[in-house]
Parts: C-alpha cells; structure tokens; sequence
C-alpha cells in the first residue's frame, strides 16, 4: 500500500478526530503506543474530505476500554455544530474484510504520541480516491 498517501488531516472533522484521539490518550494513560485501525466513514472523510459521518469506527491492537463519554465537538467549515465521538459498538468482525486488511492499512499522523492511527486501505473501504 502507498505509505505516501495524502490524506485530508486539516479539516474540521479531522481536527475532530485528532482532539478526540489525544483525550483518548490522556484518559487511557498509555505507557506504550498502541495501533488504531480507521474504518467507516470517518475514515472515507480522511481520504476524500467529504462528510460521511462523526461517529468514530476504530479497531484497536490491544485491549482497550473506550469511555462511553468521550466526544469532541466541533463546527464544520459550513457553520454546522457536530459531536465527533467513538463508536462503542463497531466490531470489525462483523464487516466484510480480507485477511490482510490491517497490513494494508495506511498510516496516518494526527499528531498523538501513543496512539499509532492507521486508516483502512481505499480497497477496503470501497472507495476511490480523487
């Protein structure tokens, strides 16, 4: 997979994510880095810019407790008010990926130290980038 991968990180969605990430992190007091796999729309929006949805599906290398209250709010670049948040729920296993799909995951810097975010591949998101 091409790790030159441009990626739309200076939205307001993503500046979302990167303040939801780095709360993430100071709430886990992580000791060492863990991997974070992008899926859903959040991840479509980092390749495409376009707004699919604010609910963040993230799978994640280790165990992880995800607190049920963490969100960020964030205004859109049209104005409209929007809550980014993680997705308790998303559970990979349910989705429809091949057996390499977190080797071919790209990695993307948001600027958190301990949290290694990587964005599932356009081929497993179904999506073509511009």
């Amino acid at each position: 997979m091409d790790s030159n991968q441009q990626f739309h990180t200076r939205t307001a969605l993503a500046e979302g994510l990167r303040r939801l990430f780095k709360q993430l992190e100071e709430r886990l007091s992580l000791s060492r880095p863990i991997n974070a796999y992008l899926a859903g729309g959040m991840a479509v929006h980092l390749y495409t810019a376009n707004r699919v949805t604010t609910d963040v599906d993230a799978e994640f290398g280790g165990r992880v407790l995800l607190p049920n209250d963490l969100m960020v709010e964030v205004t859109l670049e049209d104005g409209t008010p929007q809550v980014v948040y993680l997705d308790t729920n998303y559970n990979s296993t349910f989705a429809l990926l091949h057996e390499d799909y977190l080797d071919d995951a790209v990695p993307v810097d948001l600027g958190v130290e301990q949290i290694r975010v990587h964005v599932l591949s356009p081929v497993d998101l179904e999506v073509q980038p511009p």
